[in-house]
């Protein structure tokens, strides 16, 4: 598929997975090559390293949570509020849906359904102007070091092409933190390109930023309706509507 021809697999080593693919890569890098793709290495952390320009970024980070299970997660970069993880505040990166729903359908595949794949909300950074993904093994050192689980990205990548697909382009507003439509990507249905989490204030410029910072035309939008309160709807829906924006209303 021609949005996905140039992709860049940027790796932080400090980050112990990205270490681990590292690891399991290295005896294949031909210069700055493994197989189509181009591998860039920074000595930083995943959410404050600075991928080089490019085609389409991936990076291979690691996954934590409160209560830690296993798991993998895809999401795009970038900090809806002040408040910033890594990259710059109240700034969002480019996306590629089109990017995340094969490497979501990919990891699925590979994975054989055993550990569960997610969409998480877009957060942390590194916040840049190139479509970029973080693929992410979850969720303790136990998974970050092992072979197996992060063979399972690795194998994705070399594969990642088979699972490109064309479904409509959406963003997802007032969403959980581990979007509710994982399911609909997975069948082909839907490429998500932002989620916006339902924790996050809901104002013009968070919607705006949504639809903009997505390199695909976006054909629709959903809202989720009852996580939102009045004036967070009346705000996406007014915005969505000047973007001309099919709008699907989840319950």
């Amino acid at each position: 598929m021609a949005s996905l021809e140039r992709i860049r697999i940027h790796i932080p080593l400090r980050d112990p997975v990205a270490r681990t693919f590292y690891d399991l890569i290295s005896g294949e890098i031909d210069g700055d090559r493994w197989g189509p793709y181009v591998v860039s290495v920074e000595d930083a952390d995943a959410a404050h390293s600075n991928p080089p320009p490019g085609g389409h970024v991936v990076i291979p980070c690691r996954h934590e949570m409160a209560n830690p299970r296993p798991m993998y997660t895809v999401h795009a970069t970038g900090n809806w509020t002040e408040h910033s993880h890594g990259g710059r505040p109240r700034h969002v990166s480019a996306s590629s849906a089109r990017l995340i729903g094969a490497l979501v359908r990919a990891i699925h595949h590979v994975s054989a359904g055993e550990v569960p794949v997610a969409i998480e909300a877009t957060h942390h950074g590194p916040t840049v102007d190139t479509p970029i993904a973080c693929i992410e093994v979850g969720s303790t050192p136990a998974e970050w070091i092992s072979r197996e689980r992060v063979g399972v990205l690795v194998r994705a990548l070399r594969d990642v092409r088979a699972h490109s697909a064309e479904p409509p382009v959406a963003v997802s507003i007032g969403d959980l933190h581990y979007s509710v439509l994982v399911d609909r990507v997975i069948r082909g249905e839907v490429d998500v390109c932002h989620v916006v989490p339902k924790y996050v204030q809901i104002d013009g410029w968070v919607v705006r930023t949504a639809v903009e910072r997505c390199i695909e035309t976006v054909n629709m939008a959903v809202v989720h309706w009852k996580a939102l309160g009045r004036s967070a709807r009346e705000t996406a829906l007014r915005e969505l509507a000047v973007k001309g924006i099919d709008i699907v209303k989840r319950k």
